[in-house]
């Protein structure tokens, strides 16, 4: 796997996740440039500081948002088998069954019919 050089003049792995030291850093630089504006945090400034893509400080502001801290790499791969989607928790072995009647019934039916 090779690497490369960002716009930002970082080095990316291809197929590598940064690590929790990186995250870290991003996410503090986050945190002050959101202190130091009345516009909001400009993510593009950030990447820039940071050396990484406006991709990755958009995901580490997104960890900082919905989980309130940034997550490790190792909790971020434990969560990506898990069912995500409209539907995936909540329907039940009989909505299953209605829907896959509805399909035999008319297969051309879409979702939003």
């Amino acid at each position: 796997l090779g690497g490369l050089v960002n716009k930002n003049d970082g080095l990316y792995l291809c197929g590598r996740t940064y690590g929790l030291a990186k995250k870290i850093e991003v996410a503090a630089a986050y945190q002050a440039s959101k202190g130091r504006t009345d516009v909001g945090t400009s993510i593009n400034s950030v990447a820039k500081q940071c050396k990484v893509s406006w991709h990755f400080v958009e995901k580490i502001r997104d960890e900082l948002l919905f989980h309130g801290r940034v997550l490790s790499p190792s909790e971020v791969s434990a969560n990506k088998n898990i069912k995500r989607g409209a539907g995936s928790k909540s329907l039940s072995e009989f909505d299953r069954f209605i829907i896959m009647q509805l399909f035999t019934e008319n297969p051309s039916r879409n979702q939003q019919s």
